[in-house]
């Protein structure tokens, strides 16, 4: 059954809007099924093997991944919605119905491909707590205006927080990196490293300078998948990890986490500080372990206590070893296996820090 009504055709610019919601559909409904075929299945996994190129722990890797997915595929598009001005047969009722399902279509094989299937998915880090290999969002008093060459290179930009509204400041509490307040009834989050200033001044008018600083925005990372797949996640492994399941109350139950693997299945796990224990031997191998210096925490508090982990059980800690500077195995206990999306890989951005993790 004929869908569209040859005789009638949309105004062209409809043709653009059409591909913009479903690349191809204007081709594929001029005629051009071919033509419109091959545009989808090459915007979709170009994405696809853009990510997978960048997984690769290489910086030339990283940046071919880049260009890919930041040159190439934008540009690929942009030539889509171009050729995509044309006219179009009008649709009939059950044609909107087909273009609805296509378009309902599409998104699942986006993410079926690029988010259940990819070998390799993109995060960034949120915290310090594996600082100095992994940097997460942090602030700084630094003031100065930055520019978009230091964003693009560097990750950073002055940011200000003003008051929205005048009023006393209330409810001041912490909540992770970020203080969450009130001033005249209205919410607001600064860094935590502006308490100081808010305990001293507890007045506010509305627009008045709260903080000023420099931001940074945090590594982001690719975690690629193909690794657990094929064998076991191994010690020294950094790994991203959904917290489902963990019972801690500090811990969000609907977030990642990024660690780095310690404890494997069956072990048992003590913190003598500066050392690792497995087994009550020395952890020394990878080489990572002889520059990491864990200190006591949390559930292994001192040298005495220790963990024993399960069958598919792994202990995950942070690189920032001090008690409170990683909210980790020490404090949560192991993890199960099943909760491990991926092993982390490369950095991609900020462009002065791409490269390979160890």
């Amino acid at each position: 059954m004929d869908m569209t009504d040859p005789t009638r055709t949309l105004p062209r610019w409809l043709g653009v809007l059409l591909g913009f919601m479903l690349p191809g559909s204007a081709h594929f409904l001029s005629g051009e099924k071919k033509a419109g075929t091959v545009w989808f299945a090459a915007l979709l996994l170009f994405g696809f093997i853009g990510h997978a190129i960048a997984a690769i722990p290489a910086k030339a890797m990283v940046y071919a991944g880049l260009a890919l997915n930041f040159i190439a595929l934008p540009t690929l598009y942009v030539a889509m919605l171009c050729t995509s001005f044309r006219a179009v047969p009008r649709l009939r009722g059950l044609g909107w119905v087909a273009f609805a399902g296509a378009l309902v279509g599409m998104n699942l094989a986006v993410e079926l491909l690029l988010v259940n299937i990819a070998p390799a998915k993109p995060f960034r880090v949120p915290t310090g707590g594996m600082e100095p290999t992994l940097m997460g969002v942090r602030f700084t008093e630094e003031i100065g205006q930055t520019s978009s060459a230091d964003m693009l290179l560097e990750g950073k930009g002055y940011v200000e927080y003003r008051a929205k509204a005048a009023g006393r400041l209330e409810n001041l509490k912490l909540h992770g990196s970020n203080l969450e307040f009130s001033i005249g009834g209205l919410t607001h989050t600064t860094p935590a490293s502006a308490a100081e200033k808010l305990r001293s001044k507890r007045q506010f008018e509305q627009g008045e300078l709260i903080f000023a600083g420099t931001a940074y925005a945090g590594d982001h990372i690719v975690v690629e998948r193909l690794s657990y797949l094929f064998g076991s996640p191994k010690r020294g492994d950094i790994v991203v990890f959904k917290t489902s399941g963990i019972d801690d109350p500090n811990v969000r139950n609907d977030t990642v986490y990024v660690k780095r693997i310690v404890g494997l299945p069956g072990e048992t796990i003590q913190i003598d500080p500066p050392r690792v224990l497995a087994n009550q031997q020395a952890i020394e191998e990878p080489p990572i372990f002889r520059k990491l210096q864990y200190q006591n925490g949390g559930k292994l508090k001192s040298p005495m206590d220790s963990t024993t982990l399960g069958e598919d059980e792994y202990l995950v800690l942070g690189d920032n070893t001090s008690p409170s500077g990683s909210l980790d195995g020490r404090h949560f206990g192991a993890i199960p296996g099943s909760s491990i999306i991926g092993r982390v890989s490369t950095i991609y951005w900020p462009l002065n820090r791409v490269g390979a993790v160890d």
